[in-house]
């Protein structure tokens, strides 16, 4: 029964949203992940076919290292519920708002020294921004002090949009969300 109302409550979400793609919602920033290589954010996300987005958005350090801690309590919770399974990439990018340049590496390296061991480098990145409303405009996403987990589909549309801390809930809901867009994949007969 339990089960059966998340599923209800899920499709009523997902009513609500639309399937509204990340790449009309956020505009395209050149980045690169912590391994290196160049990334276009939001474009080059993509899942198998679903990913989901460990999104950090902050105008400040107190508030960008506080929305890390949460991200990684999300990612070793659901890392623990085998949410990660085959047909979900992870992508964990932090923004952070009006940083001067020379400390952008400094900044870049810290997070990912954070993320180390846990995230994988190729998939998690920083993103320097001079103004988060360039980032945020027209967008679901803003700067509201909560880190964000967006489930997105293989042409990255939007799925599901949680924020704040993990909890059973919310994983409930994500795993509903994760099993009804793959069983309706199935049915339509696309190969996942």
């Amino acid at each position: 029964m339990k089960k059966l109302k998340i599923l209800y409550f899920t499709l009523f979400v997902a009513l609500c949203l639309g399937s509204e793609s990340l790449l009309a919602e956020i505009q395209e920033i050149k980045t690169s992940t912590f391994d290196g290589k160049k990334f276009i954010f939001p474009a080059d996300i993509k899942g198998r076919p679903l990913s989901l987005l460990f999104l950090a958005m902050a105008d400040n350090r107190n508030d960008g290292e506080l929305q890390q801690k949460i991200l990684i309590e999300w990612h070793l919770a659901l890392e623990s519920s085998d949410v990660f399974a085959e047909h979900l990439s992870a992508y964990h990018f932090s923004v952070v708002n009006k940083t001067p340049f020379f400390v952008r590496k400094v900044i870049s390296n810290a997070i990912a020294d954070a993320y180390k061991g846990i995230v994988s480098p190729s998939k998690s990145g920083a993103i320097f921004v001079k103004n988060s409303n360039f980032f945020t405009s027209d967008s679901k996403f803003s700067l509201n002090g909560k880190p964000s987990l967006v489930l997105l589909s293989l042409e990255n549309e939007l799925i599901l949009k949680l924020s704040g801390s993990p909890d059973k809930n919310k994983i409930d809901l994500l795993n509903a969300e994760i099993d009804a867009y793959l069983e309706k994949k199935k049915e339509l007969g696309d190969v996942l």
